[in-house]
């Protein structure tokens, strides 16, 4: 009996993983095929004669370019979301300021911040923010919350990153005064390919992999991840990483 129960276990798990699979690559295949489609019907339309019309051949192949940006955007969060689910990750393990990292950030999305009239608030509560880890993934758990923060605040709105030194850890909060989540769909939220409102992510350059990447590189650090949000009102991620790397 325990063997048997054992052997359905292992076919669960592998039906669910195959059921994992086969979701992954029919988001994969609908998230590629809707630029593709959107290009292909403007290279048609030039072909056809548009191309003759130059105000209107700027037109799409601005249209073009966009679509193309997009697809760009999708294979690298792609590339990004395979290399911190494999089991066999390779770390770039060395010893860097989370400081720091927060303030090169902010520079990074200083353009975006500015386009929408938002005001960026940093502040640190210690004097130690040193840790060990993967310098590149964590850069990029911080870029995604706070681009996020920024896409889903409206204008004028503000965004606060704070850093909490702790004894063996450090905390990092991002929070926005933006549009919120529904708590129907908190709990789903770090899923590949979920997004709360399509055609809004979309619209807003969104991959729906951002957040599943921020997870497993936390994850991937030992750490902790936490969401709360209202709707309308804000959303507060709180990130828990370990000062001290280990595998």
């Amino acid at each position: 009996n325990r063997m048997a129960d054992e052997l359905q276990r292992e076919m669960d798990k592998l039906e669910k993983l195959d059921r994992i699979r086969t979701d992954f690559v029919a988001n994969v295949s609908h998230e590629l095929k809707t630029p593709l489609t959107a290009i292909r019907g403007y290279i048609e339309t030039l072909e056809d004669g548009a191309v003759e019309d130059v105000a209107t051949a700027y037109k799409f192949l601005g249209v073009i370019s966009n679509h193309t940006g997009r697809l760009s955007n999708i294979l690298d969060d792609l590339l990004s979301l395979a290399e911190v689910e494999n089991v066999e990750n390779v770390f770039e393990v060395s010893s860097f300021n989370v400081k720091t990292m927060v303030d090169d950030v902010g520079w990074q999305l200083t353009s975006a911040i500015s386009e929408k009239q938002q005001s960026l608030d940093v502040n640190y509560n210690g004097s130690s923010f040193e840790m060990q880890g993967d310098k590149n993934k964590i850069e990029r758990v911080l870029i995604n919350l706070v681009d996020n923060a920024v896409k889903y605040t409206p204008d004028k709105g503000r965004i606060e990153i704070a850093l909490f030194e702790q004894k063996e850890s450090i905390l990092i909060t991002v929070k926005d005064n933006g549009i919120g989540i529904p708590p129907e769909h908190i709990s789903r939220i770090f899923e590949r390919f979920y997004r709360v409102d399509k055609s809004r992510s979309r619209e807003l350059g969104g991959t729906g992999l951002g957040l599943s990447i921020v997870k497993h590189s936390v994850f991937l650090h030992k750490g902790h991840i936490d969401i709360e949000s209202e709707l309308g009102k804000g959303t507060k991620i709180s990130i828990v990483l370990p000062r001290t790397f280990q595998k």
